[in-house]
């Protein structure tokens, strides 16, 4: 790392250890009118760190880490602006304000929490804003042609998980588990482990699957705990064994199941 810095998140583009082409990229600000980049290429032996004017373009960064897509950081403003960051070959960067605030207008401000998510397969940017206390709660995808926001009243297929440090978004493999947000925070029983909060767009409500959590419906974030210094994490199982891997290929084919005996 930089031996000073200022970062509100930080972005890697690929995996350092199973990628030979990498960038990791953070950003911070102190005021609207200018941002502080840092990025790490592969090969790179030091940080590079610019100070760079937003031109007139005021951007207020959220304290959420960046998301990379399509070759590009993308950093979201605490208003819903939106800065693109793309390293350039051989060397430098490209740094823009590619959606200007203001432009979405809330039910009730401050916005205390937002949220920036890429949808990998259909090459989505999603945002997700919510208001004080979670009194409402508004998802929006990236329309780039028009440079805008769009808002969503579904995410159909989708389930989609937020936290300031990570957030993803995956293909439901149950019905009743899609067209969520699921969010870091838990509810408060007294003599037990709380359950996973997750705001339902079907039904405009905070939830939990547990029907002895207030009739499981319209509960309030003031209700309920959240989990700090944690992440979203996808799992993927890698077998560096092609004989495992092919293995695994013919038992699926063969409709096998994975389960073992003991």
């Amino acid at each position: 790392m930089p031996e000073y810095f200022f970062m509100s998140g930080i972005c890697v583009s690929a995996s350092p250890t199973h990628s030979e082409n990498w960038v990791i990229f953070g950003f911070g600000s102190l005021q609207p009118s200018d941002i502080s980049i840092y990025y790490l290429c592969s090969g790179g032996k030091e940080w590079v760190v610019e100070l760079v004017d937003n031109g007139g373009r005021p951007f207020r960064a959220s304290w959420i880490s960046p998301v990379y897509l399509d070759g590009s950081f993308y950093c979201l403003g605490q208003d819903g602006s939106l800065g693109v960051f793309k390293q350039k070959q051989p060397a430098g960067f490209s740094w823009n304000i590619f959606i200007n605030a203001p432009q979405l207008v809330f039910p009730s401000t401050p916005c205390r929490r937002n949220f920036l998510v890429s949808v990998d397969e259909e090459g989505l940017l999603l945002s997700v804003f919510v208001g004080n206390s979670g009194d409402w709660v508004h998802v929006y995808k990236l329309d780039n042609l028009e440079s805008k926001w769009v808002r969503l009243s579904s995410l159909g297929h989708l389930m989609v998980f937020v936290n300031e440090t990570s957030s993803l978004a995956v293909k439901a493999k149950e019905e009743t588990m899609s067209n969520k947000i699921y969010f870091p925070f838990f509810t408060k029983p007294k003599d037990k482990l709380g359950n996973n909060l997750f705001y339902s767009l079907e039904s405009g409500k905070f939830q939990s699957f547990d029907e002895n959590d207030h009739s499981s419906g319209d509960l309030k974030l003031h209700d309920t705990t959240q989990s700090l210094n944690c992440a979203w994490v996808q799992p993927r199982l890698v077998y560096e064994d092609e004989t495992v891997l092919q293995a695994f290929k013919l038992m699926r084919e063969k409709g096998v199941g994975g389960g073992t005996s003991g």
